[in-house]
């Protein structure tokens, strides 16, 4: 899968989880909706590679929306756990293991 495609599904399991169901919506029905335009009139004029380049086009589309809506900045910094969080997720992801 291209990295658009994980991009996108990144941003709809962030909208997801963080209850923002409408926009979480939205996004999927633009993604939805434009692969299925940009892929027939891509169709239409370049054949196989005229589907393909839809595609991405669409799926930049949902991206830009979908990061749009977050108005978030994804911060990948210093954990801000303390000692205590830390040691209570480890003993979590051990019992789940």
């Amino acid at each position: 899968m291209p990295i658009n495609m994980y991009l996108f599904m990144f941003l709809q399991n962030y909208l997801r989880t963080n209850l923002m169901n409408i926009h979480f919506s939205r996004a999927t029905v633009i993604n939805t909706a434009s692969i299925f335009a940009l892929s027939v009139i891509g169709s239409f004029f370049y054949n196989i590679l005229g589907v393909i380049i839809g595609i991405y086009i669409a799926y930049l589309i949902s991206i830009f929306y979908s990061y749009s809506v977050s108005k978030t900045k994804f911060d990948c910094g210093k954990s801000t756990l303390n000692v205590m969080e830390k040691n209570h997720l480890l003993v979590i992801q051990l019992i789940h293991w």
